[in-house]
């Protein structure tokens, strides 16, 4: 699961990579789609106590870009509108500074 949405830089290849293949895809008339979940980004830090919810790069939250009834990250943020998702933080969409940064 992605970390830094805005790096596209991966285990799968490099951001220059993946233009050249798109390229060559609009090159042989074939369309390229980008499918993310951005409600599951994963932390690229740790808090004081441990706890995958701090996140590097363009988008650069705490634990108030966490619902707050999710018992796995410790957020900060407003109570899920969904069901939690254990393996990664639940991103609060409720918050005015998250839905400004995912424009």
């Amino acid at each position: 699961m992605p970390g830094d949405l805005y790096n596209l830089n991966s285990n799968y290849g490099t951001e220059d990579e993946l233009r050249e293949c798109v390229a060559k895809m609009h090159a042989a008339g074939l369309g390229a789609v980008a499918d993310i979940v951005i409600n599951h980004r994963c932390a690229q830090f740790q808090d004081g106590n441990g706890v995958w919810n701090q996140y590097g790069g363009k988008m650069a939250w705490d634990q108030r870009a966490i619902v707050g009834n999710d018992p796995n990250f410790n957020g900060h943020g407003n109570h899920a509108t969904g069901d939690i998702f254990a393996a990664a933080p639940n991103i609060d969409h409720q918050q005015e500074f998250v839905r400004n940064d995912i424009k």
